[in-house]
This record gives C-alpha cells, structure tokens and sequence, in this order.
C-alpha cells in the first residue's frame, strides 16, 4: 500500500492543529516542536 507524501503531510498538519494548544503550553517552557 503506497502512501503519497503530500497525504501524509496533510493529515500532519491536521495532527499539528489539533495539537497547537499543547505545543504552545510546550513551547512557552522553552521546548521546541518539530
């Protein structure tokens, strides 16, 4: 089963918005996300 790379990056990018309060709360201690 082949997956597209733009797919995966699309459903990233769902994953990340859905995860932003968590990053920000992260980032504010100083923690990078990728």
């Amino acid at each position: 089963m082949l997956v597209q790379p733009y797919v995966i990056r699309i459903i990233k990018n769902i994953t990340d918005q859905k995860n932003k309060s968590k990053y920000i709360r992260v980032s504010q201690r100083g923690v990078q996300p990728l």
